[in-house]
C-alpha cells in the first residue's frame, strides 16, 4: 500500500525553473501553450458574453421602439420668448416684445400624447450681466419632460445691441390743426405743464428737441376747447420718435376761441303763428341753418341779442309735415356773413292719438252650407286707438268682427274673433278673446239631425271641440 502511494507522480510546481522541469521529464513549451490556451478561452467567452449583451440590448431597443416609437415633428404651438433683463441703466435698441420660438422635436410617441402644449416648454433670452454694446444671445428653453430632444430652434439666437438709458427735460408744444367756424378766431393754447421728461436709449435721446400734442379744431364754434392730449417725442428734424417713455404721458390743454371783431354768431328763432288742424299737433320744428354769423359795426353787433327772428311761419290747418322758406329780420347795417337773407323752416305734424271701445255684433263667415251655427254672444267689445279725427269720423260699416268657421264640423267650438279695421286704426284688445259657437248639421227638412245637439242643451257641452 505504501509502495503504491509512493509511486504516484509528484505535481509539477509552476514556479520550477525550466531545468527542474527538464529534470522531471517535462518539456518547457508545453506549459506555455497550455497557459495561452486558457487565456484565449477566457477572452473568447468574454467576447461571446458581450455580443450576447449587445444583441439583447438591440432586441430590447427594437421592442421598445415598436411599442413607443420616436417621432420627429414640429411643436404645434409657438412659444413666447421671455426677455430677462437687461440690467438697470441699459436698454435694447430693438423691440424684443411679442417674439416667439418655433421648435422641432424628437420624442417618444407617448411623450407627444402626454404633452400640454401650453406649459411643457418655456423660452427666454437672458440679457442680465451684459454690458453696453452688441451681443449674440442664445434663446434658452426649459422643458418638463427630459425624454424630449429639441432638434431645432427657430430662431436659435438674437443679435442684441444694448445702450445706456438717459433722461432729458424738453419743452411741451401744442399744435393746432384745422380752423374754427366762420367768424371765430383761435387764441394761444394754455397747457397745464410746459416741460416733460423723456427717457430712452442714449442714441435716441440726443435727437429729441421737444414733445408735442395736437388739437383738432375743424368747424368748432365753442368759446373754448378743453382736451387731454397724448404727448409724442419729436426730433430736431421734426420726425416722430418711438420707443421712449414720456412723463407725463398726457397734457391738459385749453384753447380759447372768440368771435372775430365785427362778427357775431346768433341763433335763428322762427316766428310761429296759428295752430294745426283739430286732432293734430306740432311735434317737431327744424331750422336750416339753425344759426347765422352777422357782420357789421362792432357797436351795432353788441346791441343784437343772441338770436334773430324770422318772418311769420303759419301752422294754420296743417295736417301733414311741410317746409317753407322764411326771411330773416336783421337790424339795419347788419348782414350775414354768407349773404343769406332766408332760412328754411320744417314742421313735423302728428295726429293726436286717442282710444275708444266699440261694441260690434260678430259676423259668421266660412260656414259649410250643410251646417248651421249658433253664437253664444250677441256682441263683443273691441278697444281701438288712433288719431282723434279718424276715430271721430268712423261709421258703423267701417269695422267688423268676423267669426271664421271655415273647416269646422258639427260640435261646440271656441272661435277667436277677427277684427277688420280701417287704415290708421289699431286694435288694442277684444273682449272676450274667444266666442263659443255651436255647429249642427242640417236635416233634409232643414232641422238639426237627431243626436246633434242644439245650442244650450246638455248634449252640446258633452263634446267640445277646440278651435284649430
Amino acid at each position: 500500500m505504501t509502495d503504491k502511494l509512493n509511486s504516484v507522480p509528484a505535481k509539477v510546481n509552476p514556479a520550477e525553473s525550466d531545468a527542474e522541469i527538464v529534470e522531471n521529464g517535462i518539456q518547457p513549451g508545453i506549459h506555455t501553450r497550455r497557459a495561452g490556451l486558457r487565456w484565449r478561452t477566457v477572452v473568447e467567452s468574454i467576447g461571446t458574453y458581450l455580443l450576447a449583451l449587445v444583441l439583447a440590448l438591440i432586441v430590447w431597443l427594437v421592442a421598445i421602439n415598436e411599442q413607443n416609437p420616436l417621432v420627429f415633428n414640429r411643436y404645434p404651438v409657438e412659444i413666447p420668448i421671455e426677455i430677462r433683463g437687461p440690467d438697470e441703466g441699459l436698454i435694447t435698441t430693438q423691440d424684443l416684445t411679442d417674439r416667439s420660438l418655433e421648435l422641432y422635436l424628437r420624442a417618444p410617441s407617448r411623450s407627444w400624447e402626454a404633452m400640454n402644449f401650453r406649459s411643457d416648454f418655456s423660452a427666454y433670452v437672458d440679457l442680465t450681466n451684459l454690458e453696453a454694446g452688441e451681443h449674440i444671445v442664445t434663446v434658452e428653453t426649459d422643458q418638463v419632460d427630459p425624454r424630449i430632444n429639441i432638434v431645432e430652434k427657430n430662431p436659435s439666437e438674437y443679435t442684441v445691441l444694448l445702450e445706456e438709458v438717459k433722461s432729458i427735460s424738453v419743452p411741451v408744444r401744442v399744435s393746432i390743426t384745422g380752423e374754427p367756424a366762420a367768424g371765430y378766431q383761435v387764441l394761444d393754447a394754455i397747457s397745464n405743464t410746459t416741460e416733460a421728461t423723456v427717457t430712452g436709449r442714449s442714441g435716441q435721446i440726443s435727437q429729441i428737441s421737444h414733445v408735442a400734442g395736437t388739437v383738432q379744431l375743424t368747424g368748432t364754434e365753442r368759446s373754448q376747447v378743453e382736451m387731454r392730449l397724448p404727448l409724442t417725442a419729436i426730433s430736431s428734424q421734426n420726425a416722430t420718435l418711438q420707443g421712449t417713455t414720456i412723463d407725463p404721458e398726457f397734457v391738459s390743454v385749453i384753447v380759447p376761441i372768440e368771435q372775430t371783431p365785427g362778427r357775431k354768431e346768433v341763433a335763428v328763432r322762427p316766428a310761429l303763428e296759428g295752430e294745426p288742424a283739430t286732432g293734430y299737433r306740432l311735434s317737431a320744428l327744424r331750422v336750416e341753418p339753425s344759426s347765422v354769423t352777422l357782420v357789421g359795426d362792432p357797436d351795432l353787433l353788441t346791441e343784437v341779442p343772441g338770436s334773430v327772428a324770422t318772418s311769420s311761419f303759419s301752422l294754420d290747418g296743417a295736417t301733414a309735415d311741410f317746409a317753407r322758406p322764411v326771411g330773416l329780420i336783421l337790424p339795419e347795417g347788419v348782414t350775414t356773413l354768407e349773404g343769406r337773407n332766408t332760412v328754411v323752416v320744417s314742421a313735423t305734424i302728428a295726429a293726436i292719438e286717442s282710444g275708444k271701445t266699440i261694441t260690434l255684433a260678430p259676423i259668421i263667415d266660412g260656414l259649410d252650407p250643410d251646417y248651421t251655427a249658433e253664437v253664444g254672444l250677441d256682441a263683443v267689445d273691441v278697444i281701438i286707438s288712433g288719431p282723434v279725427a279718424l276715430l271721430d269720423s268712423l261709421e258703423a260699416d267701417d269695422l267688423f268682427v268676423i267669426l271664421d268657421l271655415s273647416g269646422l264640423v258639427a260640435g261646440v267650438h271656441n272661435v277667436q274673433p277677427q277684427v277688420v279695421l280701417p287704415s290708421g286704426v289699431s286694435r288694442d284688445a277684444i273682449i272676450p278673446e274667444t266666442v263659443e259657437v255651436v255647429i249642427t248639421r242640417k236635416a233634409e227638412g232643414g232641422t238639426p239631425v237627431n243626436g246633434e245637439a242644439a245650442f244650450g242643451t246638455p248634449d252640446a257641452a258633452a263634446a267640445p271641440t277646440a278651435n284649430p
